[in-house]
């Protein structure tokens, strides 16, 4: 796999020999035609690259975007962005990356976004987002996630993003997100989650929209009882039949519910707030047809 410095072998001689006699060293200087030691950001993306060492990123400290998506990074030292301690954000997507390395993001002190989606993940080392205090966004959408730690998202409790959409998640340890007290929007649909704990959300009294399309069959009686800023749920494309009568009647501030794609047979109280409700597909309200099916009873 070519390293940076077999990359400087690929350029056009002109390139070639301009770097070698200025002296520039880092992988901005060398790969994107757009990128000058003024600029914070820097743009990578699809560039071909296999590898990265810390050395790529000599002279970049002031860096606060930083483009890899759709190289072929299969993997990824620890603390390799030591340096960039102004990146904002770090786009991660469309490579090849299988496991993330304890510290791999050590020294990203005001990183806000982190885009990993499109890789190759099956797993999240526990605490492998410690240090991230800022960071605000995180996408793992489209990973082949299959399992998570109760630790795989310490610290970073200011997260307020989070997807974990299209992977392969059948459970979702109970405490998986007790310290993202911070979290607004969290994206859970596309895996293959067939039942979830009563207590799977406590503490995201934030959260604002949330995203369940899976393959659930039952919903514990309480499991929402703390999201109490809701303001959109998905549900649908589920395999549920009925739900407890009050799931969703103390939701105030639930405006939209989803639940198309299942077999619903009945319909739990709805909030007093709620404008939208769907029950034949997405983009039908059907709230004025809700008086047609009879009441869940449980």
């Amino acid at each position: 796999a070519p390293t940076l410095a077999g990359l400087l072998f690929l350029l056009p001689p002109s390139i070639a020999q301009t770097n070698s006699s200025s002296g520039r060293e880092n992988i901005c200087e060398i790969l994107d035609p757009e990128y000058t030691p003024d600029k914070k950001i820097c743009n990578l993306s699809t560039k071909k690259i296999h590898s990265l060492n810390s050395r790529d990123f000599i002279n970049l400290s002031h860096l606060e975007s930083l483009n890899l998506s759709k190289n072929h990074l299969t993997h990824l030292e620890p603390e390799i962005f030591n340096e960039l301690g102004d990146l904002k954000e770090l786009v991660l997507s469309g490579n090849n990356l299988t496991k993330l390395e304890p510290r791999i993001f050590n020294g990203l002190r005001k990183l806000e976004g982190l885009d990993l989606s499109g890789n190759d993940l099956t797993s999240l080392e526990p605490e492998v987002f410690n240090g991230l205090g800022n960071l605000k966004k995180l996408s793992l959408v489209g990973n082949n996630l299959r399992t998570l730690s109760s630790k795989s998202f310490s610290g970073i409790n200011n997260l307020e993003w989070l997807s974990l959409a299209n992977n392969d998640l059948d459970d979702l340890p109970v405490d998986l997100f007790s310290n993202l007290t911070s979290l607004k929007k969290l994206y859970l649909s596309n895996n293959r989650l067939s039942r979830l704990s009563p207590k799977v959300f406590n503490g995201l009294s934030d959260l604002k929209i949330l995203a369940l399309n899976n393959s659930l069959n039952d919903l514990p009686r309480d499991i929402f009882a703390e999201l109490s800023k809701l303001e959109s749920l998905g549900l649908s494309g589920n395999d549920l039949r009925t739900l407890t009568k009050d799931i969703v009647k103390d939701l105030y501030n639930l405006n939209s519910l989803y639940l198309h794609e299942n077999a619903m047979n009945c319909l739990p109280i709805l909030p007093l707030n709620l404008t939208w409700l769907s029950l034949a597909d997405e983009k039908t309200n059907d709230i004025n047809n809700a008086s047609k099916f009879p009441p869940c009873k449980a």
